[in-house]
């Protein structure tokens, strides 16, 4: 499946193509069977997330999301907070599940392709979804991440195992 992938700075919004890769490519950078922790600490570690965001986005993506990180320092958290996840997610199709996803973000999935190629804006994406409201409402941000904290691998794997 593929998605649209939006980063939002000040100057501009950034939007990538991100898709799910076969198991082969992943399992390839990450193991066969690898254990959640080990997981976890591997989509963190910078090789395997250039490459696993060179599978899934493009070549160059993780140069462009650390650019978009040297301009953007201050809030260099919000950024990197949930990307690991939203791949981890769209790879094993969890990420319509995980209620976490529907808070506004500075990295964030708007949109999925359908059967046409077509791609459909998820509906509970509004105009809270922008730069300036999002650093502007910081502190409610903060509580939103808080309450999202608890959006883990584990919470990922065992709403997936519910559906």
């Amino acid at each position: 499946m593929r998605y649209k992938l939006k980063i939002l700075t000040r100057d501009k919004t950034h939007t990538y193509i991100l898709k799910d890769i076969p198991m082969y490519e992943w399992d390839n950078v990450l193991g066969f069977d690898v254990e959640r922790d080990e997981l976890i600490s591997k989509l963190n570690d910078l090789q395997t997330l250039k490459e696993i965001t060179k599978l899934m986005i493009s070549r160059g993506f993780l140069d462009e999301f650390y650019e978009i990180l040297n301009k953007e320092r201050r809030y260099s958290e919000l950024y990197k907070y949930a990307f690991p996840t939203i791949l981890f997610s769209v790879q094993y199709s969890l990420f319509e599940t995980v209620e976490g996803f529907k808070q506004p973000g500075l990295v964030y999935i708007e949109s999925f392709q359908d059967q046409n190629g077509d791609y459909i804006k998820y509906d509970y994406i509004d105009g809270r979804w922008r730069y300036d409201f999002l650093i502007s409402s910081r502190k409610s941000l903060d509580l939103n991440q808080e309450d999202s904290s608890k959006l883990d691998l584990d919470s990922l794997v065992q709403e997936g195992v519910n559906e």
